[in-house]
C-alpha cells in the first residue's frame, strides 16, 4: 500500500513504475504516425504498490517493433482533426463503486458522492497542471 511519505517521494519523481509488475505491456489501441511509425496506446491504471498515478503510455513502434511486441492485431484508433477521446475513468462508474463501499441512501453515501464530485475533477486538473510544469522545466 502506498503511504503518504511514498506519495511525497513519487511527486518528486523518485518512484519506479512497474517495479511490482504493474506496468507490464498491455496495449489497447494503435494509430498511424508519420512515416513508418505506429503509435501504440496503453492505459495504465496506476499502482498503490509503486505509488504511480494512472495515465496513458505511448509507444512509438517501427513495423519490426509491432511484430516483436505483438501489436499488429490491436484495433486501429482513428484520430480526427477535432480530437478523439479515449475514456479512462468514468465518473459514473467511480460513483457506482463508491456506493458499494459507502452504501446507498445513507449520510455516508451522500458524503462519498460529494467527495467524488468535488475532488475528482480537481485532482485530474491538478495532475495535468503539475505535468505541464514538469515538462516546461525540461
Amino acid at each position: 500500500m502506498c503511504s503518504l511519505s511514498m506519495l511525497d517521494r513519487g511527486m518528486k519523481g523518485e518512484h519506479i513504475m512497474g517495479i511490482c509488475g504493474c506496468g507490464e505491456y498491455d496495449a489497447v489501441y494503435r494509430f498511424k504516425g508519420p512515416g513508418e511509425i505506429t503509435y501504440v496506446v496503453q492505459i495504465y491504471p496506476g499502482c498503490n504498490e509503486c505509488c504511480t498515478p494512472a495515465g496513458i503510455i505511448l509507444y512509438a513502434f517501427t513495423e519490426e517493433d509491432m511484430e516483436l511486441w505483438d501489436a499488429i492485431e490491436l484495433p486501429e484508433f482513428q484520430i480526427h482533426n477535432e480530437g478523439t477521446g479515449i475514456p479512462v475513468i468514468d465518473p459514473a462508474i467511480l460513483k457506482g463503486r463508491m456506493s458499494k463501499v459507502c452504501g446507498e441512501d445513507t449520510e455516508e453515501a451522500i458524503m462519498c458522492e460529494e467527495l467524488i464530485d468535488n475532488l475528482f475533477e480537481g485532482a485530474v486538473s491538478a495532475t495535468i497542471e503539475d505535468d505541464r510544469r514538469k515538462i516546461a522545466k525540461l
